[in-house]
């Protein structure tokens, strides 16, 4: 005896797939929000390090340190969308003079994402002293995702004594994003 073959239909193969994309539709946009959050958190973990790195480099060398954006990695500039520089500012002139060796260079963002730092003092970069506070700077940056996103948004909050926060999701608004 003979055994036929089995297999599916088509009407069988066609209701597989609509159930497939009915079912990938919707693990799409949870997962695609998973993403951006994961990349905001990163772009938070990697500004943060930078400041701590530049933070203690300036209590363990006794020197000024400073942390800001450049294009060409001499000059500090107000644009925290550049690559960010770490270098120990010898002469205190707030500019990388040639002998000055760039400690850390880091291009973070990606596709209109934005680090904004407002603070007192300057704009321009965060000075660290002999003794790891700033001085005379407080301020905050603010990482801001590409879809301006409230959730994925965060805040890093220096004070004056160097020490530097993460902001709690109450203390950010959209609009330091702009």
């Amino acid at each position: 005896m003979i055994k036929s073959a089995r297999g599916f239909t088509l009407l069988e193969l066609f209701f597989t797939m609509v159930i497939v994309v009915i079912l990938a539709g919707l693990a799409v946009p949870p997962f695609t929000h998973l993403i951006k959050s994961f990349r905001s958190q990163d772009l938070y973990n990697n500004v943060f390090s930078l400041i701590q790195y530049a933070r203690s480099k300036a209590a363990f060398s006794g020197e000024d340190v400073l942390l800001c954006p450049s294009i060409d990695t001499i000059h500090c500039n107000k644009d925290w969308e550049n690559t960010l520089i770490i270098f120990v500012d010898n002469n205190k002139n707030r500019i990388r003079d040639h002998h000055e060796v760039i400690d850390r260079s880091i291009s973070l963002l990606k596709n209109n994402e934005k680090i904004i730092w407002r603070a007192f003092g300057s704009n321009r970069y965060i000075r660290f002293v002999s003794d790891g506070s700033t001085e005379y700077q407080n301020g905050n940056l603010t990482i801001c995702p590409a879809d301006k996103n409230i959730d994925l948004m965060q805040r890093i909050i220096v004070y004056k004594s160097g020490r530097a926060r993460k902001a709690q999701q109450k203390e950010i608004k959209l609009e330091h994003c702009h």
